[in-house]
């Protein structure tokens, strides 16, 4: 299948208004992925396949809605779709990664993405935002979601001290406690996310919502800027990682799933 026929086919529902075309033979099954629900911009691609461009140019095309341009391009690189649109910013970030991945054209030629603030915030360039967030004026205000502050080494120490003795006093919690914190009492889609989560109670279920090797009971959460912190009862783990610099696009950073292995793995040799 060319994807350059679906291109071809997109562009000439402009010229073509009118024709009744049909196609030549057996139509090559193309599926495309949206980059979000339907919206006003996706019209031009119903508009095609209604008019039967697709079909004039031998293509069966099923456009399916998307979850997001993150969501799109992991399903392009797992090649779950033939094609997908996508914030170029979202496949520049596969690409690095070693995604086999390959942009046509842009469809929306101005992004979405900026930054307001007000006339008299001290927020007047994009430099003036460097350091803002861990500001001792934000982090007094207590922001919601992200008033917390720790090094990597106090978040393991609070989810050691939450599992096990530590320094002679005893365990945060009982163990009946734990149990019910680390048990799984939601799981799903995450339409905020944009990905699959499952949820403890007030803890994310570290094991099924991140790294499936831990197994059940485990709980944490992942941070802003790519950290990640857990405790692992059945292993006696706990872990605390975070960055210098924030990760894109957000959530446990990358690296976080070769670390947690290695450490993990050294926890159960011990």
């Amino acid at each position: 299948m060319n994807v350059v026929h679906l291109c071809r086919a997109v562009l000439a529902a402009a010229i073509l208004v009118g024709m009744s075309l049909q196609p030549a033979g057996a139509a090559d099954a193309v599926s495309f992925r949206l980059d979000w629900t339907l919206s006003g911009y996706h019209l031009p691609f119903y508009w095609a396949k209604d008019k039967g461009y697709y079909g004039a140019e031998n293509l069966d095309v099923d456009i399916k809605e998307g979850a997001g341009s993150g969501k799109t391009v992991a399903l392009m690189s797992g090649q779950q779709d033939d094609i997908g649109l996508a914030d170029y910013m979202f496949m520049s970030v596969g690409v690095a990664k070693g995604m086999k991945l390959k942009g046509i054209f842009g469809e929306v030629q101005d992004g979405a993405w900026a930054v307001v603030s007000r006339a008299d915030s001290p927020i007047k360039k994009p430099g003036d935002l460097v350091g803002h967030a861990n500001s001792r004026t934000v982090r007094a205000k207590g922001p919601a979601s992200a008033g917390g502050v720790a090094a990597a080494r106090g978040l393991a120490g609070m989810y050691a001290a939450a599992i096990s003795e530590v320094d002679g006093r005893p365990p945060l919690l009982k163990p009946d406690t734990v149990a019910e914190v680390g048990q799984v009492h939601s799981v799903g889609y995450d339409l905020v996310a944009r990905g699959h989560r499952a949820f403890g109670l007030g803890f994310q279920a570290t094991g099924e919502a991140w790294y499936l090797f831990l197994g059940a009971g485990a709980f944490g959460h992942a941070g802003a800027g790519g950290s990640q912190a857990f405790a692992d009862p059945r292993s006696g783990l706990a872990y605390g990682y975070t960055r210098r610099r924030v990760a894109f696009p957000g959530g446990a950073a990358p690296e976080n799933e070769r670390l947690v292995k290695a450490v993990h793995s050294a926890a159960l040799a011990s």
